[in-house]
């Protein structure tokens, strides 16, 4: 990720090219940090399983209500968005939050299986779980080996 400046018998440290690298990786690091708090580089973690009759998502984002999500389908696009939360008083000496509580957007390509008029969401212990029923008679045929 950062460059690092090779010196005779010297590799990856801080010693023998000065302050600068310590410098130039804390100000990279701390642009990193905000915008990572603004949601820039959010990478809210989703599994999506498959069962004979529906699709399931869970979407990993805990600290927040119900409220703070929205979802919408476009064009066969499902779209999970929740909005940023406000940071508690007691949040505010962190320099690192594993789960921000920044806002997100994540979009997912539905196939023409999925019943869009029957999708239901619940958010339960920081979980928002999805299911997509599918549309009866879209079962994959099997076929028989001679």
């Amino acid at each position: 990720m950062y460059h690092t400046h090779e010196m005779r018998g010297q590799r990856g440290n801080w010693h023998g090219c000065g302050q600068w690298k310590k410098a130039a990786f804390m100000h990279r690091f701390q642009q990193h940090q905000a915008a990572w708090h603004r949601g820039e580089h959010q990478n809210i973690n989703v599994n999506i399983r498959e069962q004979p009759d529906y699709y399931e998502l869970f979407v990993f984002a805990p600290g927040r209500t119900k409220d703070a999500f929205h979802i919408a389908i476009t064009d066969d696009v499902l779209v999970i968005k929740a909005n940023a939360g406000t940071p508690e008083a007691a949040e505010q000496w962190l320099h690192f939050e594993h789960n921000p509580k920044a806002g997100f957007e994540r979009r997912f390509q539905l196939n023409k299986k999925v019943d869009t008029d029957a999708i239901t969401a619940r958010y339960v212990d920081g979980v928002l779980e999805i299911t997509l029923p599918k549309l009866p008679g879209t079962e994959p045929q099997r076929v028989n080996i001679a």
